[in-house]
């Protein structure tokens, strides 16, 4: 095969992932350093097929068969080549015989930011060689083959070192991001690393930029008769001035909507600002007050990237995800309602992830919740692409790109899906703030599913973050949320709403085939959403803390619904001195409706985590009656991926804390009587061994070596000689009152030194030696303020 067209590779921001923070820039990149000016467009590629033709591509489309973006690009393509005495077989002929691609923005287009007449049309950035590792000319190379074929120069300067680049972009931020007397956007900076490869990065300016995008989208907002959300100082008087404005002059209202007139309508209010004397506000960002409730209701076709967003923004941020293709019963769509309401019930925001492409999908939703929460935020993701044949391109590509990573709509599954896609795009009403079924959306945000995630992905931010009153996360974060989402993993055995899935074993399954059904372990269960909670706040007030591992869970969704600490498992009923009695006790509390779910707070002290997974350590649970037999106890977060057992969460902690700085309020170490629980509680307790003892004590034997407890401890091996066995029949001859005259749950509770000791430290640090190569660097965080979370006792079965 030959490479026909040749685009950069990816580049990201400052700070955006490791390679482009400063420090790393001044010690693996060399110099020259050109800073090419950000021309504020979209991309276009012009390469040859012959030496007399040239083939105009945009990122999504080549050929005769093409958008119109891509059209319209040729046309100016022929139109610059004209101007300058060229003809297409003379670009064609140095493109092919070179094996090389002319990459432009386009400057034809009303983006953002404003271009004189003069200067729209193609801006010649960039000519790289058609090889596998990007080759691209310098830009004095560049500027040289601009003039030649006619196209607008991109402008740059070039700099001997990073520190010298760095302050000329500094220079030009602290001027308002004015470059030659016009707003820009930003700069990209070419040049090499120390080995010799090509090297970009970008730097960007939020302002104007960004209070200019504002401007654009919620000029359209007023148009529709809502009332905007404005989040720039600006932006008050402009929308007071520019509702006047429309009134005064109704006809640039189908203009605006046809995406006409946006540069002139800023610039009239500028201008009219500046005549009336007022003194310069600046960019400044309001202070908001956050909304209470917030619903995220995506607008889309299939395979519009809406479920990748959404991954993406509940990793980052304190957001709810009801998924309608996990909902598997009958009145769906009622479930799905009931599902959203539920999620605000328990936090403050949720994403109504479904396609949503009807208004009656949108008004359902709005009538739901607003009739629960009246003053809830409705915002509007609008997926547009108003190419209908570049959508389906580019949504039946995703569809079969992603194979059976989906819970219903896969190729193997419904091999006409592109029938399906076909009657999304015919049924699609587009959103329409003025219509019947829109009008209860507070905000739509357009955004284009052919850009990247990470780019809707921080435009999504920029307005939700605001909204709950959080800071914006880093380009770091939004970057690493965005490729977890891209990686998640649709679970295809697709559980009913609000079941976890991710247990090995699920609790309440106390029958099968109307036998007793013997738990697999006993835990404390506990909700996901408040752990999460915390560990988002944690690491958001901590940003030097490196929270990756946690946005990959949660985009990935290896995070269970329900958490627990295992407080033992069947098969050391026989391995503990104690096993039998807690095992009892534990029996007894399952099979007793009045205390069975009496609530147990655990106190968090610290966050540990690798590669591979995340725990936190517990350090007492309450009341003192509860124990377990681990030695460390302690939460499993989630692990990176199916491949790795969350057992592994006790080697992690037994690594980092010695043997003797066990969880002293926890495990139990011995028995004595005491009477701390009602007396009903005790018969029930009772009770359960008499009825349950059979079946246990077969099932603790074929347990013996291991069990599907997330936590479980290594069994101990089997002796050759079968003393094992014996000293099993031995003690299936006790009975179970000779050790404990009177079961309670308080008899279980007791210690030897019943005295509080202090919460145990860490016998490793981070900065202290490295732990075994098995699970490499381990971090290790000593929460200031233990976490109190609470849940119940509860008996886990089998699937």
């Amino acid at each position: 095969y030959e490479i026909v067209i040749r685009g950069y590779d990816k580049f990201f921001s400052i700070g955006e992932v490791s390679a482009t923070k400063w420090p790393a820039i001044e010690e693996n990149t060399k110099g020259p350093y050109e800073v090419t000016l950000k021309e504020n467009g979209c991309i276009l590629f012009a390469a040859a097929l012959s030496p007399s033709r040239v083939v105009v591509a945009s990122k999504h489309s080549l050929g005769s068969d093409t958008s119109p973006h891509a059209i319209v690009g040729r046309t100016w393509l022929l139109h610059h080549l004209q101007e300058a005495g060229r003809t297409e077989s003379d670009l064609a002929r140095i493109l092919y015989e070179g094996k090389l691609t002319a990459l432009c923005d386009d400057g034809f287009e009303e983006h953002i930011l404003e271009y004189p007449p003069e200067t729209r049309g193609l801006y010649l950035h960039g000519v790289n060689r058609n090889t596998a590792h990007l080759d691209t000319w310098s830009s004095e190379h560049v500027q040289q083959m601009a003039a030649a074929f006619g196209f607008h120069t991109t402008k740059y300067r070039t700099f001997d070192t990073a520190e010298e680049a760095r302050s000329y972009c500094d220079t030009v931020r602290n001027q308002r991001s004015i470059y030659e007397g016009r707003p820009i956007e930003g700069f990209v900076v070419r040049c090499h690393r120390t080995s010799g490869e090509c090297f970009f990065f970008k730097i960007k300016y939020d302002e104007p930029y960004l209070m200019y995008r504002e401007w654009r989208e919620l000029t359209r907002i007023l148009i529709c008769g809502k009332e905007p959300f404005a989040r720039y100082e600006w932006t008050v008087p402009y929308l007071k001035w520019c509702r006047a404005e429309l009134k005064r002059h109704p006809e640039l209202i189908p203009e605006y909507q046809r995406n006409q007139g946006i540069i002139a309508m800023r610039n009239g209010f500028l201008q009219w600002w500046a005549s009336q004397g007022r003194p310069e506000l600046g960019a400044r960002k309001l202070e908001l007050t956050p909304v209470k409730h917030l619903v995220i209701i995506p607008i889309a076709v299939i395979g519009s990237g809406k479920t990748t967003l959404a991954c993406a923004l509940t990793a980052l941020l304190n957001i709810a995800h009801v998924q309608n293709d996990n909902i598997t019963v009958k009145r769906k769509r009622q479930a799905f309602n009931n599902a959203l309401l539920d999620a605000l019930r328990r936090g403050p925001a949720v994403i109504a992830d479904r396609n949503n492409h009807q208004r009656d999908h949108r008004q359902s939703i709005a009538e739901t919740v607003r009739a629960e929460y009246p003053d809830a935020y409705l915002l509007g993701l609008h997926f547009r692409l108003d190419d209908v044949k570049e959508q389906f391109r580019l949504c039946s590509g995703r569809v079969q790109a992603r194979g059976e990573n989906h819970q219903t709509l896969t190729p193997d599954r419904v091999p006409d899906f592109e029938r399906v896609l076909m009657s999304f795009q015919r049924d699609f009403e587009a959103p329409n703030l003025s219509r019947p079924g829109d009008k209860e959306l507070s905000v739509v945000l357009e955004l284009d599913p052919r850009d990247p995630v990470d780019t809707n992905l921080r435009l999504v931010l920029q307005t939700v973050c605001p909204l709950l009153g959080v800071p914006l996360p880093d380009d770091v974060q939004i970057h690493q949320a965005a490729e977890a989402a891209l990686g998640h993993k649709a679970s295809t055995s697709t559980p009913p709403a609000g079941q976890p899935s991710h247990n090995a074993a699920q609790p309440q399954a106390r029958t099968s085939g109307g036998k007793p059904r013997v738990p697999v372990y006993f835990g404390v269960n506990l909700p996901a959403k408040e752990v999460v909670n915390q560990l988002q706040a944690y690491f958001s007030q901590h940003p030097n803390e490196d929270g990756t591992l946690l946005h990959r869970l949660l985009a990935l969704n290896r995070i269970p619904e329900d958490l627990h600490i295992t407080l033992m498992h069947i098969a050391e009923r026989k391995r503990h001195p104690r096993g039998e009695q807690l095992w009892q006790l534990y029996r007894g509390l399952e099979n007793d409706a009045t205390h069975r779910n009496d609530p147990v707070e655990a106190k968090v002290t610290h966050i540990l985590w690798n590669e591979q997974l995340m725990a936190l350590r517990v350090s007492s649970l309450q009341p003192d009656w509860v124990h377990t037999i681990n030695q460390h106890p302690h939460i499993t977060v989630g692990t990176a991926s199916e491949t790795i057992k969350p057992s592994l969460a006790n080697a992690l902690l037994t690594q980092v804390f010695s043997p003797t700085e066990t969880a002293a309020d926890t495990t139990v170490t011995s028995v004595k009587e005491t009477a701390c629980v009602p007396a009903t509680a005790q018969s029930s307790a009772s009770a359960a061994v008499d009825t349950a003892s059979e079946n246990d004590e077969q099932a603790s034997q074929n347990e013996e070596t291991g069990g599907t407890a997330d936590d479980q401890e290594p069994s101990a091996g089997r002796k050759k000689d079968g003393s094992r066995k014996k000293q099993n029949k031995q003690q299936q001859g006790k009975p179970a009152s000779t050790s404990m005259p009177t079961l309670s749950y308080a008899a279980i509770a007791a210690k030897t030194d019943a005295t509080p000791r202090d919460a145990p430290k860490p016998a490793s640090l981070p900065n202290s030696s490295p732990p075994p190569s098995s699970l490499g660097p381990v971090h290790v965080v000593t929460l200031a303020e233990p976490w109190c979370i609470s849940g119940h006792i509860q008996a886990f079965y089998r699937n």
